[in-house]
């Protein structure tokens, strides 16, 4: 599915946390500037620990993590070190602003090699080129007295997207650019009446974190889950 420029809604052009991010959107997205004009970053995920099993199974190629984010914070901080106060403070805007968060690989062999291809920069890829989890929260104020709270502000489930890589770094501290579009569109059989739907546009030139690092933070909820502080990937790293 190939996606037209947008050209309605708010832009805004965000550098934060070493990022460079123009936000555009449409229909029930008009107000995407706003939600997420916090913090974006990538990071590689080389494994995913099996909790049930204890074993990690390896990714090859590396899945790309990508987080367009309506809160402000820094990515390069391991949570765990800071003060209570900030812990709390970073958990709870990331559990309450918008948030896109996109993991992404190819699963083509092109060259018939037997070996998955690496994401490459300047091809355009869709749903059908790409093994892809995209996920869209959006910042929500829930009305108690509601029929069911928050519904109307909840965003469609039916998500497309178009993405190109014009640049795709590896190592802590390097840029990972590109466009990225997303139709979002209710899913009739699972999202009830009233959901947000329309289009977003981001031309972004992210900084790269260090792999462990990401996952520790997310992990712990940003230092806010003691119980994990110990365990994979946190396990063994420190400030």
């Amino acid at each position: 599915m190939r996606f037209a420029c947008i050209a309605l809604g708010l832009v805004m052009t965000a550098a934060c946390g070493g990022s460079e991010l123009a936000i555009n959107g449409d229909g029930d997205f008009a107000d995407a500037a706003e939600q997420f004009s916090g913090t974006s970053f990538a990071w590689w995920r080389s494994g995913t620990l099996q909790r049930e099993t204890g074993q990690m199974e390896e990714h090859k190629p590396s899945l790309l993590e990508l987080r367009f984010t309506g809160t402000t914070m820094d990515p390069n901080l391991d949570y765990r070190y800071e003060s209570l106060e900030r812990r709390a403070e970073t958990a709870a805007n990331w559990a309450r602003s918008a948030r896109l968060e996109m993991s992404v690989r190819s699963f083509s062999d092109l060259d018939g090699d037997g070996q998955l291809d690496e994401l490459s920069t300047g091809i355009k890829y869709t749903n059908r080129d790409l093994e892809a989890s995209l996920r869209l929260f959006v910042g929500r104020a829930i009305e108690t007295d509601a029929p069911v709270p928050g519904a109307t502000t909840q965003a469609g489930t039916k998500l497309t997207f178009e993405l190109e890589f014009t640049g795709l770094g590896r190592e802590h501290g390097a840029v990972v650019a590109g466009t990225l579009n997303v139709q979002v569109e209710r899913d009739p059989a699972r999202d009830p009446d009233g959901v947000r739907e329309g289009q977003l546009a981001f031309e972004f030139e992210i900084p790269v974190v260090a792999e462990r690092l990401a996952q520790c933070n997310e992990t712990t909820s940003f230092g806010v889950d003691y119980e994990r502080f110990r365990d994979w990937p946190c396990e063994g790293s420190a400030p």
